[in-house]
């Protein structure tokens, strides 16, 4: 546990600040994007960013009220520099949309665009968290375990070796950056790269929550609450993969007739691809 750096930096805020400026850096220059300029990938980045921090900050408040209310944590508690992820990621999420609407950007490839910075940000937030001493794991006799004595950890237990469930989040999250990098170092379908970070993270996190020590990150009946977002993220996988092929289905049926009467259907505006035949033939019969 290292909570400042060169005696006067905070360790947590350092680590946060340089993961969402690689973050948004990374996604602003990994490639060319289709149909998306730089400046607003950017842009969108850092407003995403923006929202999802303030979502981050009302999902930690509302896990941790509870505890606060019941006198297991003191009401300061609520103000410290605790985060709840998925709540960062959900408002982060719902900031895109709204920058896609108002820019007039393809929501898919936005969301792919944007996806390979966000587990570059979380792996460096993690290593944050480690020095902070927060989201710390359950305790071990494993030669992997660290142990914590720094006179801050007023929330850690001190002197017991406990899993460095903070560690193993980073290196999982620079893993699946890789991956992504890997993966998509050439044209895919749109949307694919940021389904596949939600799934990769989804079930990693699901696993690493096992491992986590601190109560204060709330529980919804037998899973943190972490699990039962992770549980929803991959539940809206399956959705969407569900109408992706029902709507797929649909555009097979019609696909004759449209092309023998010739129709061609302009995008929305906001999708940017000129004119394209439309790929929701729902009210088609």
């Amino acid at each position: 546990m290292k909570p400042f750096l060169f005696g006067v930096i905070p360790a947590y805020g350092f680590f946060i600040f340089i993961g969402a400026a690689l973050g948004v850096l990374l996604a602003t220059f990994r490639r060319r994007h289709d149909g998306i300029s730089n400046k607003e990938v950017f842009f969108t980045g850092v407003i995403s960013l923006t929202i999802g921090l303030i979502g981050a900050k009302l999902f930690y408040i509302f896990g941790t009220l509870p505890k606060v209310i019941s006198g297991d944590m003191p009401w300061i508690a609520l103000f410290e520099s605790g985060f709840m992820f998925y709540g960062g990621l959900i408002f982060g999420i719902l900031g895109a949309l709204l920058c896609a609407y108002i820019f007039n950007i393809p929501i898919k490839r936005l969301f792919d665009a944007l996806s390979f910075g966000v587990p570059i940000g979380q792996a460096f937030g993690r290593i944050g968290c480690f020095c902070a001493g927060c989201c710390f794991g359950i305790p071990t006799d494993s030669a992997i375990g660290v142990v914590f004595t720094h006179p801050l950890a007023s929330t850690t237990p001190v002197g017991v070796p406990l899993v460095p469930t903070q560690l193993i989040e980073s290196a999982s999250c620079f893993l699946i950056a890789v991956i992504m990098l890997v993966v998509f170092s050439k044209k895919r379908r749109d949307g694919a790269a940021f389904w596949t970070y939600i799934v990769l993270y989804a079930v990693t996190r699901f696993i690493i929550e096992f491992f986590r020590g601190d109560a204060e990150r709330g529980m919804i009946g037998a899973l943190s609450s972490s699990q039962f977002v992770a549980v929803l993220f991959l539940s809206a996988f399956v959705v969407y993969l569900i109408v992706r092929k029902i709507v797929k289905a649909k555009i097979g049926k019609n696909d004759s007739f449209l092309e023998a009467k010739g129709v061609i259907y302009k995008l929305p505006k906001c999708a940017k691809w000129n004119i394209m035949k439309f790929d929701q033939y729902a009210n088609l019969k």
